[in-house]
This record gives C-alpha cells, structure tokens and sequence, in this order.
C-alpha cells in the first residue's frame, strides 16, 4: 500500500470486490435505470427524437449489463468458481449447469456481446478474422436485392430484445434471491 493512502478505503475495496450484493444492488441500479429509458422511448413514439430513439438503444445496453452483473452475484453467492474470474463479459458458464435452458443462455450470449459493443466500442472489433466473423449474418437475394433480418444484427436493438433481457433479469435475480450462500 502507498505511503499516505487510506486504510479504510482499502478495507471497503477488499470487503466489496467479492461480495455478491454488491454486485446483485448494481445490477438493481441499471436495470431500474434501463426501465426508465424504455418508458422514456414508449412515450416518444408518436414523435420520434433523436434522445427518444437512442433511449431503446442505451436501455439495451443497461439491461445487458444488468444481466451480466447479476450472473455474477449468482456466481460469487453460490460459490461457482474462483472469485476472480468474474472479470469478463463473457459470463454464459457462471450459472452453473441447470438454471438456464438453451434460449437463456443464448440470450445471454447475445447480451454478452451487446456490452462489449454498445458499451465498450463505437465500432465492432476488427482485428481479428473471428471477430470480423460475428459480422457474418444470413441475408437472402430477392431480385437482385441482399435482405437481412435485423435482429440476426448482433449490435441490433428492439423492444422485444429488451423485455426478453428484463424477463431473463428477473429469472436469474429470484434464483440468486433464493439461493444460499455456498
């Protein structure tokens, strides 16, 4: 430790770094915060601004963040692993092997991916053929014209990519709320 530094803020960073509610109260605070943006982008609708349209995209983010954080709540509460290894925003093996079905864990998935790119990066990373792969989405030609669904679009957002966030949230938030401590 540092001549002059505080002991007791060192104590606190040591007390929470590992503390599962204290990840599981800020994944509460972004998802609150994701609700909010999602009422602010439903009352917009009729007369779209650029803050109204945006408000879906950063709800999106938050949500997927959320997500990420209280899988981790969960993984630290029930002792899953090493404590270290939550830092990563890949976090689809933190739930153990029976608490998600196989759409759960590709939601996550795709969350995982939402948080690097809305969050981390204006652009899609491009530095190597496996991450320029995760471009590739599936498009048909329909008279001469490239179609895509939007939603294959792995940096996409939607109403729908939303709730299915908020739904799978509030799944994992009641398993860590009724678990006990490993």
């Amino acid at each position: 430790m540092k001549t002059g530094a505080s002991a007791s803020w060192r104590r606190q960073g040591d007390a929470k770094a590992f503390d599962p509610g204290a990840w599981e109260f800020q994944s509460r605070q972004f998802i609150s915060s994701a609700k909010l943006l999602i009422q602010k982008y439903d009352e917009g609708r009729a007369n779209p601004t650029f803050d109204t349209i945006m408000a879906m995209a950063t709800a999106q983010f938050l949500a997927a963040l959320a997500l990420e954080l209280i899988v981790k709540a969960y993984f630290l509460k029930l002792k899953l692993g090493k404590s270290e290894l939550i830092y990563t925003h890949q976090v689809s093996d933190f739930c153990g092997e029976n608490l998600l079905n196989a759409d759960q864990r590709e939601l996550l998935g795709r969350a995982e991916r939402y948080v690097v790119w809305a969050g981390r990066y204006p652009t899609p990373r491009w530095d190597k053929e496996h991450k320029r792969e995760e471009y590739d989405v599936a498009s048909v030609f329909v008279d001469g014209q490239e179609h895509i669904d939007a939603s294959d679009l792995p940096n996409s957002s939607s109403p729908g990519e939303v709730g299915k966030l908020f739904e799978l949230h509030e799944y994992i938030q009641r398993a860590y709320r009724n678990a006990t401590d490993a």
